[in-house]
């Protein structure tokens, strides 16, 4: 059903214009569970816990300088991996009952729930730290791409049923989300000593960040199908939201297409929307956000484990709570289409003898042919455009507690979380985060990690690297063995990290 369903087609474009967990992933931290809440120091802390600007490792230097850190972190419910090789791996004959159990395990038996997944990019492109006694003061500079997508069961139900009316007889809701923002931060970390309680150590942090909002597009698109009785119909309603080259071209295609002479040929979509580089290099709005926290440090020598072997050297438990990511972006300045009509057609029957005698299966050729005189209007590219419109984008906001357990060169580290709200691959629920670092000879760590809750089903982690007293370079990776409640994936590099 292939021009019945180009608006989707068009959403797809609308976010696909860049290259795209919701904290920052550093490549110590994707390697040891996804948490950093109270072992991730030096610059990189600031987008973690600032508190920990003032961590002190075994190198015992005091400036910090680091290039070129990258992050990749994809994941949700809608990336099903194990049900769609379950069902669609196999060979199966997807009969009704199968498709329905398929659709079940991965969208829900509810039409009106969206299933979603999201994707984040972040490179830290400059970040330095400077150390000294009782206080740390840091400067980063980040950038990042934030994805969203979000579908309803009554998409896939048209792929897979075409439009049976069985399913579609008396309505189906088919809706699609999507929205992407790119942006950077110039983040500039503090982090003072603050009391000392016994033995304890207590440092908080904060981080101001200055926000430059480069570009944000979305698409919300709703609509009712009904096939019954010979009819199709239609019901929808969508609004895009976008900015620079691509809301040129939309606008420029809405006129030209107004202006056709009635028998020429339409103007073509295709034509009018090719991304330009330029829409995510300047700043179409800035505003400020902020990352706190605080840690705690003291000597572990409760822990009754002889101190030989692996467990020889001084032992420290370091415990860290912050609040990363408050603020948001306003996008005064950008332009919206709309569009909500109806297409009905009389006369449609749904044969699937003939679409398969006549199409080779193809319902989507089938169903354009025969209803090639109503989608010949263009009418699901009828919009026009509503003016300006402000756009808020909320940074993904989470909430993080996280413990380190330092015994000579073994280290134990257990975060939880939970986001306060779902923006990129953040989640609500929460989240737990196991890792454990052995660094063989002083500098070659090597570390593990799971993660559970969240975005996605439970994560595996993996990382090692060279870190010597001057240098380092690391990195560290991540992917869900199953995704019955969705696909995970993260990797991050650190780039070139020099201390002095």
């Amino acid at each position: 059903m292939k021009r019945i369903l180009t608006t989707l087609l068009l959403a797809t474009l609308t976010v696909g214009t860049v290259s795209a967990q919701s904290r920052l992933q550093t490549a110590k931290s994707v390697a040891l569970g996804g948490g950093g809440t109270a072992y991730v120091d030096s610059y990189e802390a600031n987008f973690l816990n600032p508190a920990n600007i003032m961590l002190r490792t075994d190198r015992k230097t005091g400036f910090t300088l680091g290039l070129s850190s990258v992050s990749v972190s994809a994941g949700g419910p809608l990336a099903n991996i194990t049900t769609y090789n379950k069902y669609l791996t196999k060979g199966l004959t997807l009969d009704g009952d199968l498709t329905a159990a398929m659709l079940d395990d991965w969208f829900g038996d509810d039409p009106d729930v969206s299933t979603k997944a999201g994707l984040e990019l972040n490179v830290i492109g400059f970040g330095t730290a400077l150390q000294g006694n009782k206080w740390a003061a840091s400067l980063a500079i980040r950038n990042r791409v934030i994805t969203n997508i979000g579908v309803n069961r009554g998409l896939p139900e048209v792929f897979f049923y075409g439009l049976d009316p069985a399913v579609f007889g008396s309505g189906r809701a088919v809706n699609l989300n999507m929205d992407v923002l790119a942006f950077t931060e110039v983040s500039l970390g503090y982090s003072r000593h603050i009391l000392n309680l016994g033995d304890k150590q207590i440092f908080a942090g904060i981080a101001p960040k200055l926000l430059m909002g480069h570009n944000t597009q979305s698409l919300a698109f709703n609509s009712v199908i009904t096939a019954n009785n010979g009819n199709f119909r239609h019901r929808y309603d969508y609004t895009i939201q976008t900015l620079g080259s691509l809301a040129e071209g939309l606008q420029n295609y809405a006129t030209d297409r107004d202006n056709t002479p009635e028998g020429a040929e339409e103007p073509q979509i295709g034509d009018y929307i090719e991304p330009a580089g330029s829409d995510f290099a300047g700043v179409q709005a800035t505003s400020v956000g902020f990352d706190l926290g605080a840690t705690m440090i003291m000597p572990a020598d409760f822990i009754p484990i002889p101190k030989w072997g692996p467990f020889k050297g001084e032992r420290q438990l370091i415990v860290g709570l912050s609040i990363t990511d408050i603020g948001k972006l306003n996008f005064s300045d950008a332009t919206q289409f709309v569009n909500a009509d109806e297409v009905f057609y009389s006369g449609f029957n749904y044969d699937k003898d003939l679409i398969d005698a006549e199409f080779d299966g193809d319902f989507g050729s089938y169903a354009e042919s025969v209803l090639k005189d109503s989608i010949g209007a263009e009418a699901y590219l009828d919009f026009m455009s509503d003016g300006s419109a402000a756009v808020g984008r909320a940074l993904p906001t989470t909430l993080n507690l996280g413990t380190q357990l330092r015994m000579g060169r073994l280290g134990l580290m257990l975060d939880v979380g939970k986001g306060l709200n779902d923006n990129g691959v953040n989640s609500t629920d929460m989240y737990m985060a196991l890792g454990s670092e052995y660094r063989f000879f002083g500098f070659i760590p090597l570390r593990v990690g799971m993660r559970t809750g969240g975005y996605s089903s439970t994560t595996y982690h993996f990382g090692t690297g060279l870190e010597f007293k001057h240098f380092e370079f690391s990195f560290g990776a991540a992917s869900s063995s199953t995704s019955e409640k969705g696909a995970g994936i993260s990797t991050a590099f650190s780039g070139l990290v020099f201390h002095f």
